[in-house]
């Protein structure tokens, strides 16, 4: 029996396979059977073209699935970001506020909002929130009970100014 090596062509194959001692029909069975050689007929065509326009169709439908869920992800991600720009611009304020004017709102807003969030927290962690300063609030009753500018002294019998400069 002849070896048969490793051929390019169908007829080679077929010449050689002959020369094994088979029939030229078994040899070319052998060949269609190892290289899946078979005719399409008219029904597989129409049915692979049929296969092809439902798979256009998904990927059609596909593809404007995914456009409308980036879209979906663009809006959550903008809103996101609007309310951490929200919640960064609240922290600045109350953090010149509580600074009382030494650090800018301006300069605060480089910051992150982690950044700002650690601030305001060391701040208040800083000032406690126990108890009031009894001189404080002293102060501040006198400063509104305090006249800035009088037109002279107040009757609450008569419900008149007195003396008036």
């Amino acid at each position: 029996m002849a070896e048969i090596t490793t051929l390019t062509g169908k007829e080679e194959f077929v010449a050689q396979c002959e020369a094994a001692g088979k029939t030229r029909a078994d040899c070319e069975q052998i060949w269609d059977a190892g290289h899946g050689e078979k005719q399409l007929d008219k029904q597989d065509y129409a049915a692979l073209v049929s296969n092809i326009e439902m798979k256009d169709v998904k990927i059609r439908q596909l593809e404007a699935a995914l456009r409308e869920a980036t879209d979906i992800i663009k809006r959550v991600n903008a809103e996101r970001d609007a309310v951490t720009e929200a919640r960064k611009y609240e922290l600045a304020l109350e953090l010149e506020k509580d600074s009382e004017g030494r650090m800018k709102h301006g300069d605060l807003m480089a910051s992150s909002l982690e950044e700002l969030s650690i601030m305001k927290k060391a701040i208040d962690t800083a000032r406690p929130k126990d108890y009031v300063s009894i001189s404080k609030l002293i102060s501040d009753d006198e400063k509104k009970r305090k006249p800035r500018l009088t037109v002279g002294a107040w009757d609450p019998d008569t419900k008149q100014w007195k003396e008036g400069v």
